[in-house]
């Protein structure tokens, strides 16, 4: 029912009304009520419910199809194309929705793949002078799919549907099988197979489309890898071999976001080492961290792909600004990092594994950020480094009453590794990010972007 009402919603955005002034109203009310019909959903129904995941993945998409809706309707007015993408985009997102609120394995395994589908068809529609987009798109998606689709029909011939939400367990090999199907569809999914990436290249998209995938689709393997764990603890070996991925991806693209000369390509780039960032959390043990970095990235880089057309105009004007300004002193600039990383330390105190993780991620990125911008002249250093403490000590507040929050829903533990790894590896990634400039955070002032600075921003 949420997925017809969406498409009708979708049909009536791109224009099926005679009024052009009440297409977006019309939109946007009838998102909402759609967000509302999901929310309304039993917890436990037998194919779907709307448990404390579920319900945060209906936020998140609900906020994403009403600015990217809108958007899109823009973008797309008086335009025959836009018939039929803005239908598909808001498709993609609703069968995302669906795969969060699948109560059982073989439900969340038919949308995971719809989700897919739809979204090789969004881009095959969204580039039709340029197939690359959606022939990549196709085969990675396929080699992460097809693997998942075999394991679950093995699972499923063996124990049935699998019921998600604890009321089914999975031991010995079908576990290790279906752990090992997921792994290769979340990494698939984020683009983090084939050099170049699938992600990257949905850059030849129009903004909205790329703002769908970016935000709404490729962080879905932090859902199933989260559900999957419901059924069995992910084993060892794949969270070493997930970690190992986008340890690698990282590494790889630290260097090269910064060396892209247009902002949507390093907006792509930067999106699938965000995603190396968030499946990394759930490799080390960190799910909570790895679901509030899905939230935070989804509307940060959805923002960032609407609001990139008036990003030379944002940048002159920030320009202007700084001029008339002038650059701290040495000595403040290190009593602003002092400040910063005293304030981390405090909070790392009687803080569990995954906000102690969090603060120290952000004491650090939040340091880099400061000393980069700080280099250059400033209008006022205070204001930023008002904004640059409360990131510090209010995110990680938010992160542990979503721990609180979703605790039911996160499945069974599987152990986590020592809280400060992540910096370290964040401090790595500074180093081989090479100058200043890789170590901008994206923002009006540079437009550049980098896996350590960008965490602090989205």
């Amino acid at each position: 029912m949420i997925l017809l009402l969406a498409l009708v919603v979708a049909a009536v955005g791109a224009g099926a009304l005679p009024w052009p002034s009440a297409r977006r109203p019309v939109l946007i009310i009838s998102l909402a009520a759609a967000a509302t019909v999901a929310f309304l959903v039993p917890r436990d129904g037998s194919i779907v419910g709307s448990d404390a995941l579920a319900r945060l993945v209906i936020v998140v998409a609900g906020v994403l199809g009403l600015s990217v809706g809108a958007f899109s309707v823009t973008q797309f007015a008086g335009e025959r194309r836009g018939r039929r993408l803005v239908p598909l985009s808001i498709a993609v997102v609703v069968l995302a929705v669906a795969s969060a609120m699948a109560r059982s394995w073989l439900v969340l395994t038919v949308a995971w793949v719809a989700t897919s589908a739809a979204t090789w068809w969004l881009l095959r529609v969204a580039t039709p002078s340029d197939p690359t987009a959606h022939r990549r798109a196709g085969w990675a998606l396929l080699i992460g799919d097809g693997p998942l689709v075999l394991a679950t029909g093995v699972v499923v011939a063996l124990h049935g549907p699998l019921a998600l939400g604890g009321r089914d367990a999975l031991t010995g090999p079908p576990a290790l099988l279906l752990g090992g199907a997921a792994t290769l569809a979340a990494v698939a999914r984020a683009g983090l197979l084939g050099r170049p990436s699938w992600v990257s290249e949905t850059v030849a998209a129009p903004t909205s489309v790329s703002a769908t995938l970016h935000a709404g689709v490729v962080n879905g393997g932090a859902v199933l890898l989260v559900r999957v764990a419901s059924l069995a603890p992910l084993a060892t070996v794949w969270r070493l071999a997930l970690a190992a991925v986008t340890v690698t991806t990282l590494l790889r693209l630290a260097p090269a976001i910064s060396r892209r000369a247009d902002l949507k390509g390093q907006l792509a780039l930067s999106t699938v080492a965000q995603m190396s960032f968030m499946l990394l959390a759930i490799a080390l043990g960190w799910p909570v961290l790895a679901l509030a970095h899905l939230a935070g990235h989804s509307l940060y880089k959805a923002h960032r792909f609407i609001s990139s057309g008036g990003a030379i105009e944002d940048r002159a004007a920030a320009r202007r600004r700084a001029s008339r300004g002038t650059a701290p002193t040495p000595a403040r600039r290190l009593a602003g990092l002092v400040v910063l990383t005293l304030v981390g330390l405090a909070l790392l105190h009687g803080a569990n594994a995954e906000t102690a993780t969090l603060t120290g991620v952000l004491t650090v990125a939040t340091g880099a950020v400061w000393w980069s911008h700080t280099r250059h002249p400033l209008g006022h250093a205070v204001p930023l480094i008002l904004a640059l403490l409360a990131v510090v000590a209010g995110y990680p507040l938010l992160v542990a009453e979503l721990s609180r929050v979703l605790a039911g829903a996160l499945g069974r533990p599987a152990g986590h590794a020592p809280w400060w790894l992540l910096p370290g590896l964040l401090v790595v990634l500074a180093r081989r990010s090479g100058h200043r400039a890789r170590l901008a955070v994206v923002a009006p002032a540079s437009g550049a972007t980098s896996p350590l600075t960008e965490y602090a921003a989205s």
